[in-house]
């Protein structure tokens, strides 16, 4: 019972992009200890140790890692690609990061060096090759073109990536339609909401009812949600109040609404949460079946074939089967 669908997408989309690759999954995973941050290989065993000071995710094969009050990029060896002397950092994604460097945000490549110096307020990425977005002040982003050089002609109020060569945007009177990368129409400007695609599949709502629309804008699935999540691995969940449950991409039921709570797809395990057992959670499998009961206090989808999870006793790492590859630590 909730949902976000607009802006919120733009950090969740993983479908096909601007001439993206899928992503390899990764081999090293954050784990604290003692206070400190290193990394576990998939089979638990520490292989970086507990040194930085934070530490996220890898992505393409670096992660951020913070020293002291700065962050910088480390290989899946523990060796640092760029050294730390950024104030903060987004993940790489399509061969380029986002670096914050005295209140301003810019993008360096995989060397370290700016392909676009820090001057912007705030950027947006989105984990699936798609260019970034920029903010350009008065509630309107800006992409960045396809080598990360500069900016392009695509301007929106929505920034939530590209897909299947198209993004959102918005024309004066603020109805979306769909552009390409050099601001050419797609599908011509007529939904209230923008239609962020994913898995060549995009939401839209329509007299505060959601249904879904193919690459050519007509509806695959009519509008009768309430809420829903972008499709991931072939499924979205959707919200009928006061349960959700999870559709195909015909509209067909893979689960009727049956628990208060679900979050997306991922390597086949979906994280699920009832009211009784207020906000912890669980895992299904692709089918909807429960796998893992309720019993976290927060979850993060499974990348690589393990799924973070956090206890009482800190951040730990599960197996498909629930099974801790690395117990919860702080």
């Amino acid at each position: 019972m909730r949902r976000f669908l607009t802006l919120a997408l733009s950090m969740l989309l993983v479908s096909s992009t601007v001439a993206s690759a899928a992503p390899s999954p990764p081999t090293r995973f954050p784990v604290r200890l003692h206070g400190k941050w290193g990394f576990i290989n998939r089979s638990g065993s520490l292989t970086i140790p507990a040194r930085f000071t934070a530490a996220r995710d890898f992505y393409e094969g670096l992660a951020a890692v913070k020293v002291r009050n700065t962050w910088g990029f480390i290989d899946e060896e523990g060796t640092f690609a760029v050294y730390p002397k950024f104030d903060d950092v987004v993940d790489f994604d399509g061969g380029f990061a986002g670096v914050k460097v005295k209140g301003a945000w810019g993008f360096i490549d995989r060397t370290g060096e700016f392909t676009i110096p820090p001057r912007y307020d705030s950027i947006t990425t989105f984990h699936n090759g798609s260019p970034p977005a920029v903010d350009i002040g008065y509630g309107n982003w800006q992409y960045i073109n396809e080598t990360r050089t500069a900016l392009s002609d695509v301007v929106t109020r929505a920034p939530c990536g590209f897909s299947d060569g198209m993004a959102p945007v918005d024309n004066l009177e603020s109805k979306y339609g769909l552009a390409d990368i050099h601001g050419t129409w797609v599908i011509q400007p007529q939904f209230p909401v923008a239609p962020c695609f994913s898995e060549s599949l995009a939401w839209v709502e329509i007299e505060d009812k959601w249904g879904v629309i193919d690459t050519a804008g007509q509806f695959v699935v009519t509008p009768q949600f309430k809420y829903a999540t972008p499709f991931t691995e072939g499924v979205a969940v959707v919200d009928v109040g006061p349960k959700e449950g999870i559709i195909r991409k015909d509209g067909s039921w893979l689960l009727l609404p049956t628990h208060t709570y679900m979050g997306f797809m991922s390597e086949s395990r979906i994280d699920y949460g009832d009211i009784a057992y207020g906000w912890k959670r669980g895992f299904l499998d692709e089918t909807g079946k429960v796998v893992i009961p309720i019993q976290f206090l927060g979850v993060k989808s499974s990348r690589g074939g393990l799924a973070q999870v956090e206890t009482y006793d800190g951040i730990g790492y599960i197996d498909r089967d629930g099974n801790y590859v690395w117990r919860p630590t702080k």
